[in-house]
């Protein structure tokens, strides 16, 4: 598991218990649901008694930083941001597709991480 992974995983525990939601790690998920080829991050209970699946994606600062290595001004327009969100929401609906019989809600939680600036502008961000 990547560094930004484990802290995306840390940040949405946290949010968890805040809301008071009963949750189940990945680990331990076997123990209310067959295992299947994958596993997601986390079955969770509500309060209310709604329970579901959540798989947690972070963006990796790491990729823009390729991409943009050597200059010194660089564009992050709106489709680079979309083709990321799409392939994050894209491998999670992978990994959470052999779960469709369960009859549970699936849910993916995007987390920046990484905290890396994604503009929708057309002005040039500067990196120093």
């Amino acid at each position: 598991m990547a560094p930004s992974d484990e802290i995306s995983i840390r940040r949405c525990s946290w949010l968890l218990r805040q809301r008071g939601y009963h949750y189940f790690r990945e680990d331990e998920i076997g123990q209310y649901l067959q295992l299947r080829t994958k596993r997601p991050d986390f079955l969770i209970d509500t309060p209310t008694g709604t329970r579901f699946l959540l798989e947690v994606k972070s963006f990796k600062k790491e990729r823009i930083l390729r991409k943009i290595e050597g200059t010194s001004t660089f564009m992050v327009g709106h489709m680079s941001t979309q083709r990321a969100v799409s392939r994050l929401v894209r491998d999670a609906a992978r990994q959470l597709g052999d779960y469709a019989d369960c009859q549970l809600p699936a849910v993916v939680a995007l987390d920046n991480a990484a905290a890396f600036a994604s503009r929708c502008s057309r002005s040039p961000v500067r990196i120093s």
